[in-house]
């Protein structure tokens, strides 16, 4: 607790990620007020008990990892993902550091409301959800800048599938890997189905630990990458709690952003404005300008994809108009 003034103070809260994940937080927040609440007006704890405790969950995950269904979850991930590319190949700004560095920055880019509900009415006519979309679109967009066929990007998951884990803080979220091939001509309507199907297979096998996924397909370790996928898309719906204590006015404090945990991790929210993109990005090999670049180019693809679902997805136009006029005829 640091005290500014006489009638103002900054509460800083530091958890390691090993303890805590983004849904933790709103429940970390919860507890934090009915226990302030209870303390000052005298009274006991209204919190329920818990019913279990997160080293039950990890006695049984380490139970379950012997079982016949988490040998045939691995299974899936290694045919998956079984020959996927070592590493992207997005046009970079500067090489890439012999050992991987996490300096970042954060730009921030929004969806407007029309292009937003556009999408979720196309979603729900292809009986897709709002992030499947959004991969899609993001997927084809790396496939694009990268030249490449063969896609692969990180998302977390939650992996609160038992009830009795949902009331608990502590570290249940998951990284799966997504793959996505654009080898051969497909349309809006198509990638989006293709895409659906890949989600729904990765979260009926979400329970394998990313660690045990590396350490059996012994991908090719290089200390200048992360194995696997070294950009994540994440769709954040970990909403806080609203901190309301007796006698204090309270708001949340931004914290500047220096650190990037992958070389590119988009983050998506809703609002009422649209949708709010927050691209974290590594410093050491991307330079502002090009992530605002990217920022427009997502944009514009998701309109035109929107606009001509019918049409090949590698022949739908990535710059806008204006860029074309000063790329290739200025």
């Amino acid at each position: 607790m640091i005290k500014l003034s006489d009638t103002e103070y900054s509460l800083l809260v530091s958890l390691h990620h090993i303890a805590s994940d983004g849904r933790s937080m709103g429940l970390l927040v919860k507890e934090f007020s009915a226990l302030y609440q209870a303390f000052v007006q005298g009274r006991a704890s209204s919190l329920p008990k818990l019913e279990i405790q997160y080293t039950d969950y990890a006695h049984w995950q380490r139970d379950w990892s012997q079982t016949p269904e988490f040998t045939e979850q691995l299974s899936y991930w290694e045919q998956q993902l079984k020959g996927g590319p070592v590493v992207h190949n997005l046009p970079l700004d500067a090489n890439r550091p012999a050992k991987q560095g996490y300096a970042g920055k954060l730009y921030s880019s929004t969806i407007n409301q029309l292009t937003t509900s556009a999408l979720t009415d196309f979603c729900k006519n292809n009986n897709a959800t709002m992030f499947m979309g959004l991969y899609s679109v993001f997927a084809l967009l790396i496939a694009r800048y990268s030249n490449e066929e063969d896609i692969t990007i990180g998302s977390p998951i939650a992996n609160r599938e038992q009830a009795e884990v949902k009331s608990l803080i502590g570290f249940f979220v998951n990284n799966l890997v997504l793959r996505s091939d654009f080898s051969v001509p497909i349309n809006f309507n198509e990638l989006l189905k293709s895409s659906k199907k890949m989600l729904l297979d990765a979260y009926k096998n979400q329970q394998i630990p990313f660690e045990h996924i590396v350490e059996q397909l012994k991908p090719e370790r290089n200390l200048s990458h992360s194995p696997l996928f070294q950009i994540m898309i994440v769709f954040q719906n970990n909403e806080l709690e609203p901190l309301e204590l007796p006698g204090v006015s309270l708001k949340y404090n931004q914290v500047e952003h220096q650190i990037a945990k992958y070389e590119l991790t988009l983050n998506i929210s809703e609002s009422n404005e649209g949708l709010l993109l927050d691209w974290e990005y590594n410093t050491d090999i991307f330079s502002e300008n090009t992530i605002i670049r990217f920022a427009k180019h997502f944009a514009s693809l998701m309109t035109a994809l929107l606009a001509q679902p019918h049409r090949n997805v590698l022949d739908i136009e990535l710059i806008s108009p204006q860029e074309h006029q000063q790329a290739v005829i200025d």
